[in-house]
């Protein structure tokens, strides 16, 4: 089962996310601090990280920065209400995904998901 570490510091948004990510068979790992990210990465090796932009302590963006130099086999998505604030330009090959709408979202990111390390098993 591959594992898949999700990072928002809003738990209902990752209480709403998470069942969804798992009911496809991937083992979601769950982090509202995004202090502890690098921790948790070295720990589990997740297959993929899925962050949040706007958290407290550190910016998404800068996150996956640090994620890239750390391990840079390991894909990123990051999400947003607001992508257009996201200096991508600093974060080359990283998924951006908007949560809005919100309809659409979950869809979005599980198809990236598999895009990016294919299905659960």
């Amino acid at each position: 089962m591959k594992r898949i570490l999700l990072i928002d510091d809003d738990p209902l948004f990752i209480e709403c996310a998470a069942p969804e990510i798992a009911q496809q068979g991937y083992a979601v790992e769950r982090l509202f601090d995004p202090r502890k990210a690098e921790e948790v990465i070295h720990r589990t090796r997740p297959a993929i990280v899925i962050t949040d932009e706007m958290m407290p302590y550190i910016l998404g963006h800068e996150l996956v920065a640090r994620i890239r130099r750390s391990a840079p086999e390991i894909p990123c998505i990051l999400i947003s209400g607001v992508v257009e604030s996201i200096p991508v330009e600093e974060i080359q090959g990283v998924t951006v995904i908007s949560k809005s709408p919100c309809s659409t979202f979950c869809e979005r990111v599980l198809r990236t998901i598999r895009d990016a390390i294919g299905y659960a098993y």
